[in-house]
This record gives structure tokens, sequence and C-alpha cells, in this order.
């Protein structure tokens, strides 16, 4: 079967217990796949957000178009991933759930990004030639302390299509990723995806005052 591949442009995204500029979607990000690449409705970030705190929980939706000429599968991983900001690191309670919009069955998760990291790439579900699929990524923040204020970690969000009931392996843009299972499908993962988007994600965490100023006394 012959290939190829497109990178699209690779961001860190970044969580920042503290303080940053806020940019904030107020409609869902929508991407456009076929053998020419990858296009997105705006180069905003997934997630920017200014005022998160303890219990915190926010929704985001990307809207997904094959205009490949045949069915493929979506898939979603965390790459360069850098989560070593604190010990335990803030990844281990930070939970992401993906649902198709609309749906209350999860696609994924509930798990921390930690555990989406070692999943690695997950595939959604299957797109048919000229078909959309809407989907939600739910995050939220545990009940944490004062400890992770001013932590931050980093990663890239990388979504990609592939042929069916094949699912290829993914490059980044550093390193081939290696065949591997991935463990919500139990589909084999070996060569070079045929489309690769990276997509900038990122929240931007702070002390919410009041709450923190009551677990602080």
């Amino acid at each position: 079967m012959s290939t190829f591949k497109v990178l699209v442009k690779s961001i860190a995204a970044v969580f920042l217990l503290l303080f940053s500029v806020s940019r904030v979607w107020a409609v869902e990000m929508e991407i456009s796949c076929d053998t020419g690449g990858c296009t997105l409705s705006t180069a905003d970030p997934l997630f920017s957000e200014s005022n998160i705190y303890p219990t915190w929980n926010v929704s985001r939706s990307i809207k997904v178009k094959n205009n490949y000429a045949e069915q493929r599968n979506f898939a979603v991983e965390i790459a360069n991933a850098s989560f070593s900001d604190s010990v335990p690191p803030l990844s281990q309670f930070l939970e992401v759930i993906v649902r198709e919009t609309g749906s209350s069955t999860p696609l994924y998760g509930p798990k921390t990004f930690a555990e989406w990291v070692t999943d690695g790439f997950i595939v959604l579900s299957s797109i048919p030639t000229g078909g959309t699929r809407s989907y939600d990524f739910d995050v939220s923040l545990a009940d944490v302390g004062n400890s992770w204020q001013g932590k931050q970690l980093s990663f890239n969000l990388n979504l990609g299509f592939s042929t069916v009931p094949e699912v290829l392996g993914i490059e980044t843009a550093r390193e081939e990723r290696r065949g591997t299972v991935l463990p919500a499908t139990g589909a084999y993962l070996g060569g070079i995806a045929l489309a690769v988007l990276a997509v900038q994600t990122g929240l931007i965490l702070r002390r919410k005052s009041n709450r923190w100023a009551k677990e602080s006394t």
C-alpha cells in the first residue's frame, strides 16, 4: 500500500497554574483532511483558559471531515509531552473524556493525561468518505491543593486518518513511532500515518483566590 505523510505545525500546549492571556473558543474547530493534507478552521488553540481551579471542568469540540476517496479511521494522541513539572505531576490530576457529540457514551476515558500518553494513539471512530464526525473533549481538574500553583506541563495533540481497517503508525515531527497495539481497539500500529495534524491545545491554569485562600487557612 502506498502511503504519504503530512505534518502540520507542531505547537506546544501549556497548562500553567498561575496566569496568562486568555484565548477561548466560542465555536468548535473544524478539521478537513484529504490527499493534499489537513486544514483547520482556526489557528487558535483547542483550549486556552485563564481561570482554572480545583474541580474545574470545560468541554471543547472538533468537527472532522473525511475528504479522502475511502472510509478512514480517525485517531488522536498526546505527543511531545513534558509532564515533569512537579512530584506527583499535574498530568496525574487532569482528566479527559472524549465522546461523539450528542452521545453520553465515552469513546475514550475517563483517563488522566498521564494515562493518555501511555495509551498512545486512540482510534475514536471510522468516518465514511465525505462524512463528518464531531467529538467533544471534556477536561477536568481534580480537587487538588496549593501544591500545584505555578506548575506547568506541555504537549501536542496529534490527529490523524488512516485507511480502514488497518491503522497505520504515526510519525511526529521528530520521530517515527514503532508498531504498537491500540489499547482501546486492539488495532495494530505499524508504518507511517497517511495524515497527521498537530493541533495546538493549551489550558492556562491559575490560582482562584477565594478557593485556595480557604484551603490555605
